[in-house]
């Protein structure tokens, strides 16, 4: 018997969890679940394209899906794209954005309103 071969036992592994994954998508179309699952996967077998199409997928059925933004933010930047990279991280999910446009608390106001163009 030769050496284990651990590359291509991993390489095998990950080529059958985007096999499950798929089932378990095509199972229940509905879940995010299911499509971070598969998005994962596919990314993990160095499908990054596909990957992206199966992260947006799920975060259409569930924004809130947080595993998906870091999935899609290591997609973002082996791409090379920085600025969709940042939009991912924590803290700026389209899901949260409307945290982030908040008006500052009573606080900063009181030099008067209408400091932000008044469509506050």
């Amino acid at each position: 018997m030769g050496m284990p071969q651990p590359e291509a036992e991993a390489a095998a592994l990950k080529r059958e969890a985007v096999a499950v994954a798929t089932q378990v998508a095509e199972a229940y179309p509905e879940d995010a679940l299911a499509y971070a699952l598969l998005g994962s996967a596919a990314y993990n077998t160095g499908r990054a394209e596909e990957a992206a199409r199966y992260l947006k997928r799920c975060l259409e059925l569930n924004p809130n899906q947080v595993d998906a933004y870091g999935v899609l933010a290591r997609v973002a930047y082996d791409r090379g794209d920085v600025a969709e990279t940042v939009s991912l991280l924590p803290g700026s999910p389209p899901a949260w954005s409307a945290q982030l446009r908040r008006p500052e608390p009573a606080g900063p106001r009181a030099h008067g309103s209408g400091a932000n163009g008044g469509s506050d």
